[in-house]
């Protein structure tokens, strides 16, 4: 696990398939850990944000109360002839607009999509339970990492691009989202067997056959 990254991972298992490594998967890692590998739309930006130990204080902020933002991975997965069977991910928040002592508010919640180039949703890999309880306003740091993966096998063709959208409600709060470990960017890691629309930049990602 690396704190202050967005990391994101696809497992699968092969049936069948060339591997020349004899590993029987498909396995690369895209980097989440730089403002390069974002792209923010409806409300969400990036903005420099409180620093930790872990973290330089680069996030993503998701934008205003009652605003659903979108984040997306800016390295589309392509492996034609091969289907995404999982996603598994993890990120840290703190959240903003605390409410006031004996007040309430309602706290956002993070969707992991799989979406084509159009935007159009091709799987909700997860939703997570409301983020709320570490505050940006009265800041001791971010939350621990909070993880995210699909409960049922996924099996999302690839053979087009597919893209990682993470899809923030905020509700009547918002979130920021470290992404920058004090300079240090994920290490590279591919294999030999996966094609990319784009130069790896990380994420774990497997496939299986049709």
């Amino acid at each position: 696990m690396i704190p202050g990254f967005v990391l994101v991972a696809a497992v699968a298992a092969l049936a069948t398939h060339p591997v020349a490594s004899g590993s029987g998967a498909d396995v690369a890692i895209i980097p989440s850990g730089k403002p390069l590998d974002f792209e923010v739309a409806s409300g969400a930006a990036q903005i420099g944000g409180p620093s930790d130990k872990l973290c330089s204080g680069q996030n993503l902020r998701t934008g205003n109360p009652g605003q659903t933002s979108q984040i997306r991975l800016a390295h589309p997965l392509l492996a034609p002839g091969y289907k995404i069977s999982s996603i598994s991910l993890h990120f840290r928040y703190v959240a903003g607009y605390t409410p006031g002592a004996n007040k309430t508010a309602i706290a956002p919640t993070v969707s992991v999509l799989l979406t084509d180039a159009t935007g159009k949703m091709l799987a909700n890999v997860s939703t997570s339970s409301p983020l709320g309880n570490y505050s940006f306003d009265h800041f001791q740091g971010y939350s621990p990492p909070v993880h995210a993966s699909n409960s049922q096998p996924l099996a999302v063709a690839n053979d087009e691009l597919v893209l990682i959208v993470l899809s923030v409600s905020n509700h009547q709060r918002n979130l920021q989202i470290p992404i920058v470990r004090h300079g240090r960017a994920l290490e590279h890691m591919c294999s030999d067997h996966s094609s990319y629309a784009s130069p790896f930049f990380g994420a774990l990602y497997s496939l299986r056959l049709n």
